[in-house]
C-alpha cells in the first residue's frame, strides 16, 4: 500500500470488518490543533444574540476580578503568571480570538493585537491564517437593507505578513441569486483551498453546492462535482477531500485530481455500529453519520465521525463521536443525550468534546467540556466554576496550548484554563487530578486557536 488513498480504503475495510485482524498498520491521531466548530452548525462570525448579551455581562463582572483555583498538574504544571496584579493564561504562545469586530492576538501578559485592518474573522490552519472581511466585489450585493453578502478570503502569516487576496466574494446574478463560498479551508501545507460554492434565491434556499479547489500557487481552480448543500469538508492529506453524502449514512472521498468519487465508509460498518451502541447503551444503531475532521500523520489517515439516532423520547438525540484509528473503532458519549457542538485535536492523542444541552434552533443555554485521549476510552469533565456558568454560557471554543500542557475553553464570554489530563488519571478514570487553573473574560471573542510566537 503505498498511496494515501489506498491507506483511506484500507482503514475504512478494517473498521468494516472485511479484512483479517493486524492486516492493516493502526492509524494515529495527528498532532497539530485542528478544528474549531463543527461546520454547518457555527457560521463564521456568527454569535446567538442571547449568548453576546451574557458574554458582556460575564466580561463586566470579570473585569476586575480573576477566579483562581487548584494547582497544575497535568503532563506538566507550571505556574500562571501575573501582570500588574492580573492573573493571566499559563504557558506561552498566543490565543486567536475573533468576532464581528476583527480577529486579535491575545498574549500572557493580557496585551491584545488585532489582525490586519478591516477583517471580521480569521482561523489558524497549518501554521498560518486564513482571514476575511466584507466583500470589496461591488456587485456582491447583499439579499436584503442590513445584511451582508459573501467575504473575501486572504491568507497570511501568523504576524499578518505577505497577506493576500485568493478567494474574492463573486457578484450576484441578474435573478438575484446569492453565490457564497462555505467552509473554506486551507489544505495540509497551505497550497490549496478547498470549499463549497453555493449558489441560493433571494430567500435563502440553496439551488447549487458543488465542491471546488483553487490551487494558490497558479490561481488554477477545479470544480469537482456537487455536493449536499449542508456537508462538512476535510482535507485527507494534500490529494483527497471527504464529503458527507446527501442521505447521512455514509462519507465519500473525492480525488482532488481527478474528481473521481469513491465510498469511504458507511452506517453499515460493524464497528461503527458496535462502538455506538457500546457508547449509548440502548440507543439502537445509528441512524447518521457526520464528518467531524479528518488527517493525517506520516501520511496514515484518521477519521473522526459524529454518530447520531433518535432517543426513544423523540427529543433529545443519542450522539456519540466515533474515531476510526485503523483496525478498531472508538466511540465517546459525553453526559446524558446531547448534540455535540465541536471537536479540536491537542497533541499526542488528545482532544477536546463540546457539548451543549440547548434545544434545535435556540441559543445554547448550558453545556460542558470534556478531555480524552485515543489511548483511553475515559473522558475527563474541564473543571468550572457553578459560579460562572450561567445562561449563555455553553462552551463555544477550545484549544490546546502548542505543548499540550494545557487547555483553554471559551464559554461564550469567560475563559477556562486547565492543564491537560494524563494518559494515566483517564485510564483510571480519576480524571482531573487538579481543578482550574484560571478564568479570565475574553471580551465577548470567540477563541479559536492557541499558536506559538
Amino acid at each position: 500500500m503505498n498511496t494515501l488513498e489506498e491507506r483511506i480504503r484500507a482503514a475504512a475495510r478494517a473498521a468494516a470488518g472485511t479484512v483479517p485482524a493486524r492486516s492493516v498498520s493502526p492509524l494515529q491521531l495527528p498532532p497539530p490543533p485542528r478544528r474549531r466548530f463543527v461546520r454547518g452548525r457555527w457560521r463564521r462570525g456568527a454569535r446567538w444574540p442571547a449568548a453576546a448579551a451574557a458574554a458582556a455581562a460575564v466580561a463586566a463582572v470579570f473585569a476586575g476580578t480573576l477566579a483562581v483555583s487548584g494547582h497544575g498538574a497535568g503532563p506538566a504544571s507550571g505556574r500562571h503568571r501575573h501582570t500588574a496584579g492580573v492573573v493571566v493564561f499559563p504557558g506561552s504562545g498566543r490565543i486567536l480570538l475573533s468576532d464581528g469586530q476583527g480577529p486579535q492576538w491575545l498574549y500572557p501578559d493580557r496585551k491584545t493585537a488585532p489582525i490586519g485592518t478591516g477583517f471580521t474573522g480569521a482561523s489558524l490552519d497549518y501554521g498560518r491564517l486564513l482571514a476575511w472581511r466584507p466583500a470589496q466585489n461591488p456587485k456582491a450585493i447583499p439579499p436584503c437593507a442590513g445584511c451582508g453578502s459573501d467575504v473575501d478570503y486572504y491568507v497570511m502569516t501568523r504576524n499578518a505578513t505577505g497577506g493576500r487576496l485568493v478567494l474574492r466574494a463573486e457578484a450576484t446574478t441578474k435573478r438575484g441569486n446569492q453565490v457564497a463560498h462555505v467552509d473554506v479551508q486551507l489544505s495540509p501545507g497551505g497550497s490549496a483551498l478547498g470549499y463549497i460554492r453555493q449558489t441560493s434565491r433571494p430567500n435563502g434556499r440553496a439551488l447549487f453546492s458543488r465542491l471546488w479547489t483553487l490551487n494558490l500557487a497558479t490561481g488554477a481552480s477545479a470544480d469537482l462535482g456537487p455536493v449536499w448543500a449542508r456537508t462538512a469538508i476535510a482535507w485527507l492529506g494534500s490529494s483527497t477531500i471527504v464529503v458527507q453524502s446527501g442521505d447521512l449514512r455514509s462519507l465519500v472521498s473525492i480525488n482532488v485530481a481527478t474528481g473521481a468519487r469513491s465510498p469511504l465508509i458507511s452506517l453499515t460498518s460493524p464497528a461503527l455500529v458496535r462502538a455506538f451502541e457500546r457508547a449509548r447503551p440502548g440507543g439502537g444503531p445509528p441512524t447518521r453519520i457526520a464528518l467531524l475532521a479528518a488527517s493525517t500523520v506520516a501520511g496514515r489517515p484518521v477519521l473522526a465521525v459524529d454518530l447520531t439516532a433518535p432517543a426513544k423520547s423523540g427529543s433529545p438525540v443519542n450522539d456519540a463521536i466515533a474515531f476510526l484509528t485503523g483496525e478498531s473503532v472508538t466511540a465517546y458519549a459525553a453526559g446524558g443525550p446531547r448534540d455535540y457542538q465541536s471537536l479540536t485535536w491537542g497533541p499526542d492523542g488528545y482532544f477536546a468534546i463540546l457539548t451543549t444541552t440547548s434545544p434545535s434552533g435556540c441559543p445554547p443555554l448550558n453545556g460542558a467540556a470534556y478531555v480524552g485521549n485515543l489511548a483511553t476510552r475515559h473522558l475527563a469533565r474541564v473543571p468550572i466554576t457553578g459560579k460562572v456558568l450561567i445562561v449563555g454560557g455553553a462552551p463555544a471554543g477550545a484549544a490546546f496550548s502548542p505543548s499540550g500542557r494545557y487547555l483553554a475553553v471559551d464559554y461564550q464570554g469567560l475563559m477556562t484554563f486547565t492543564a491537560t489530563p494524563t494518559i494515566a488519571s483517564l485510564t483510571t478514570g480519576t480524571g482531573y487530578p487538579a481543578h482550574l487553573i484560571t478564568t479570565a473574560p475574553d471580551l465577548g471573542q470567540t477563541l479559536q486557536g492557541w499558536a506559538r510566537r
